[in-house]
């Protein structure tokens, strides 16, 4: 009887440019069947026979992993290599190993703190964001110099998952597929350099057309992505990267991925915090800390009492020495008036408030008198998200910090989804947002047919963005509290009449 012997390498194209690339950090990107989790697989064995050569390869979660599990199974038990089911590990040999592992969360990555690794492999990488990658990147390193350190990535453009914009600025966008480049970090910024200077970098297209082990074997693999949605379709038949912005979205997604991708300058200025304040129910607190035109912290909390939150607004306005050192802002209306009160109470605050139903920032509205549409804003609320959609636009905010180790922010991906959640309509100049009652709500059409998008919850973190953003340039004024008389004008600066016994105010909020 003939046995028959299956014979497994990679294919002459994109896989076996991938493979055989010689840069440092080399991503298989576009079209899905392209070979590309196979090839993760097969670039391990390259320096199997030293028993310094440590590998992981990674999924987002353990379902995905089995594949990979699968794949191996079939490719390095010719190698001698034993699996332990325990800790997803084959061992060669020569002492080499490759781990195969799963990130639930992305802080999960922190677990390979300390490890040495010569190869690491992602899958999908476009479902983990930035942060991931580079901290991994550090992980390559051993005292061996005939071994290669070598990151390997693959990924296919899905609009809807985390990390594919940041993925395809970093490849797509910034080399021609094929050519190698060289890069390193200045200030946050990815920097091409010349050979030498930085960390070579490429990306191969994937073409599944060249993957014939595929297409011989699923002749109906091509028609099944054919019944996809559009921007889906795009992306996993075609890898191209597509996403269509409502025209009635307040903020649009290429504005959000520059502030994220590090392509906005930074500008110094003052530490502020905005909060958006949440007492009951699934709504989070939410703080956002920044300086100049960078946010560096944000903190959440599933509950917290007035009196509680109001000592810590003042506890980051004093520090530990009780010198004044940031401003800020939160909202004052409904559970955050609770809060407003214990502040006033507490003296050496200065709190000011506005009311946003009724009163707005009149220099706000005199920006628009000499242009052609005279925009008009209905109250606060509605400036302040304006005022956030104007400086995405103008790539004057840099939230490429929460990307990075120190700052991460594990939830950026929520507050995307917040953010790009607003919409507005405009009439005659007279700019109409929505509110987070309006995203609380389920999808709904209405009598004229407009489709009425939703977020299902309250959009907390873009809430408190916003407020930071509002108040980041609003420097804060030396004053004192004093009685307020009935005759007092209503202005911005103090929308309700306020009674307190007279004080000196250090800060405000």
């Amino acid at each position: 009887m003939v046995k028959k012997v299956e014979i497994i390498e990679p294919q002459p194209g994109a896989q076996w440019d991938f493979v055989a690339s010689t840069a440092t950090e080399c991503a298989m990107l576009g079209e899905a069947g392209g070979g590309k989790t196979m090839a993760l697989t097969l670039i391990f064995l390259y320096d199997v026979a030293f028993k310094e050569h440590n590998g992981l390869i990674l999924r987002r979660t353990y379902k995905d992993l089995e594949d990979i599990i699968a794949k191996t199974m079939r490719i390095y038990p010719h190698f001698g290599a034993k699996y332990s089911e325990q800790k997803h590990c084959w061992t060669f040999p020569s002492g080499a190993k490759c781990w195969l592992g799963y990130l639930d969360n992305d802080k999960d990555v922190f677990r390979y703190d300390g490890w040495e690794l010569t190869y690491i492999g992602i899958d999908e990488v476009n479902q983990f964001q930035k942060m991931v990658v580079m901290f991994l990147m550090t992980r390559l390193r051993c005292p061996n110099p005939a071994i290669k350190k070598l990151l390997r990535l693959t990924g296919i453009p899905n609009p809807n998952a985390v990390g594919t914009a940041w993925v395809w600025d970093r490849y797509v966008k910034t080399l021609p597929e094929g050519e190698t480049g060289y890069f390193t970090t200045i200030n946050n910024k990815d920097i091409r350099v010349e050979k030498g200077q930085g960390v070579s970098r490429q990306w191969i297209f994937s073409n599944r057309k060249q993957n014939r082990v595929q297409m011989d074997n699923n002749p109906d693999y091509e028609l099944n992505l054919a019944l996809l949605p559009e921007l889906l379709r795009l992306a996993y038949k075609d890898g191209t990267l597509a996403s269509y912005d409502d025209p009635d979205r307040l903020i649009l997604s290429d504005w959000w991925d520059a502030a994220v991708n590090g392509k906005n300058t930074t500008k110094n200025g003052p530490k502020a915090f905005g909060m958006d304040y949440a007492e009951l129910g699934d709504d989070k607190s939410v703080n956002c800390e920044g300086q100049g035109n960078q946010p560096y912290r944000v903190t959440e909390w599933d509950f917290m009492s007035h009196p509680v939150m109001a000592r810590f607004i003042r506890d980051e306005i004093f520090g530990r020495n009780g010198k004044f050192q940031i401003h800020g802002g939160f909202d004052s209306v409904g559970t955050g008036a609770g809060v407003y009160t214990c502040l006033v109470d507490m003296g050496d605050v200065y709190a000011e408030r506005t009311d946003p139903i009724r009163y707005k920032d009149p220099n706000f509205d005199k920006k628009y008198e000499d242009s052609i549409i005279k925009y008009h804003f209905k109250n606060v609320q509605s400036q302040i998200m304006w005022k956030l959609r104007e400086d995405f636009q103008a790539g004057n905010i840099d939230l490429s910090l929460l990307c990075t180790q120190e700052n991460y922010y594990e939830n950026l991906d929520k507050m995307k989804e917040e953010v790009l959640s607003f919409w507005y309509r405009e009439d005659r100049g007279d700019i109409w947002i929505c509110s987070g009652e309006d995203l609380r709500r389920p999808d709904r059409t209405l009598a004229n047919g407009n489709k009425v998008p939703s977020l299902g919850r309250s959009p907390d973190r873009a809430k408190a963005l916003a407020i930071w953003n509002w108040v980041r340039d609003k420097a804060p004024g030396s004053v004192i509290n004093k009685f307020i008389p009935d005759e007092a004008d209503y202005n911005f600066e103090m929308g309700n009449k306020v009674k307190r016994n007279p004080t000196k105010g250090k800060a405000w909020v």
